[in-house]
């Protein structure tokens, strides 16, 4: 990372001074104003361009950003791993955008990781994050969608950007078709400076923010929680009121048996379920449920009762083999070994009181499970 003054060596020098020593070394300028940036265009040496505007953050988005590009083939074949799409020209706005979007990303997977009870667990979820990915033309974007449409659950898109060597003000709305035409459900911000772009966005029936807006930063992040799954699931009615919150799957198994038939149908038909899932790195049980359509079932109470076999299948699958502390909720939901109180035990030579819990078909008032 460099700024636009190294010594009396121009910049773009030093970027093809560095690839001779490292062919592949990606070179990012981080300049200081705008009319820093009309002197310099990307060029060999030269991979990305951003604005430098006080917030630190700037440098693990460079970072981050890079990161994604090198590893998203082989996460998305592997692992199934999401993508967010951004497609933006502008160098002041992506470098405003990115630092926000990552900054969201990380609060959410520090959150998911304190949900997992050991180290493997934490690790494989910081590492199964959503991937980014900035295409600055319509090429590039296109490109970008093609290679990964199945993985994208979220486009941030500009009005405007560069297609075939030129300006193309309607560049964003060709886009949003493209991506509609295959996934109708994947959430879509158009943000523009021209008023007139808030009817196209409308039309297309994709949110918009205006980039003059002093709010332009928290309606990224209002997207990124409420429409691509990155926060609590929220229940909504047909008409958008909340109805019911759940912060991760233990709270979903709870809520789900009192959410409306309605509002069940709303986010069913919506694919909500398997999208949240998979923002918050649960793959598998988001691929087993993305397939299911609420067509397939007789009616929407077996709606309900598959969605939270799955989800307490899941929950025992994944939660196998971890001693979990004895709480009413886990005994619903079934653990192999659970831990009754805390602190020391004694000495090393003391043995341990294991109690086993039996499947929660076979709890009963009468029947008392026994200890190992």
């Amino acid at each position: 990372i460099t700024m636009s003054r190294v010594g009396e060596m121009l910049v773009h020098v030093f970027g093809n001074k560095a690839k001779e020593i490292q062919e592949d070394i990606p070179v990012v300028l981080l300049a200081y104003n705008t009319r820093e940036l009309a002197l310099f265009k990307k060029s060999q040496g030269i991979d990305l361009v951003f604005v430098w505007s006080g917030n630190s953050q700037i440098f693990l988005a460079i970072i981050k950003i890079i990161e994604d590009s090198r590893n998203v083939d082989e996460d998305t074949a592997t692992s199934d791993v999401p993508v967010i799409l951004l497609a933006e020209d502008s160098r002041r706005f992506y470098s405003l955008f990115l630092p926000q979007l990552y900054q969201e990303l990380m609060k959410q997977t520090g959150s998911l990781t304190g949900e997992g009870l050991s180290l493997h667990h934490k690790v494989l979820r910081r590492r199964a994050r959503a991937k980014i990915l900035l295409a600055t033309d319509m090429e590039q974007a296109q490109h970008f969608y093609k290679q990964y449409s199945k993985h994208i659950i979220g486009l941030i898109t500009d009005a405007g950007y560069p297609w075939k060597g030129e300006h193309n003000p309607n560049a964003g709305s060709e886009l949003i078709k493209l991506v509609q035409k295959d996934n109708n459900d994947i959430p879509i911000i158009m943000q523009s400076s021209l008023p007139e772009n808030r009817k196209i966005a409308k039309k297309l029936n994709a949110d918009f923010l205006d980039k003059s807006d002093s709010g332009l930063l928290k309606g990224i992040r209002a997207f990124m929680r409420e429409k691509m799954g990155f926060g609590d699931f929220v229940f909504r009615d047909s008409d958008g009121n909340e109805v019911g919150r759940a912060k991760d799957i233990e709270e979903m198994i709870d809520l789900l048996p009192y959410i409306d038939s309605d509002s069940l149908r709303y986010h069913g038909d919506r694919n909500d379920f398997s999208r949240w899932f998979r923002a918050r790195t649960e793959f598998d049980l988001a691929t087993a449920l993305r397939p299911k359509q609420v067509g397939d079932f007789e009616d929407i109470e077996e709606v309900r009762s598959v969605l939270l076999a799955m989800m307490r299948d899941f929950h025992r699958q994944h939660q196998r083999g971890e001693v979990a502390d004895f709480s009413l909720k886990v005994l619903d939901i079934g653990r192999d070994f659970l831990r009754i109180g805390g602190g020391s035990l004694g000495g090393k030579g003391r043995s341990c009181l294991l109690y086993t819990s039996p499947s929660p078909r076979d709890l009963s008032t009468s029947r008392m499970p026994s200890y190992a």
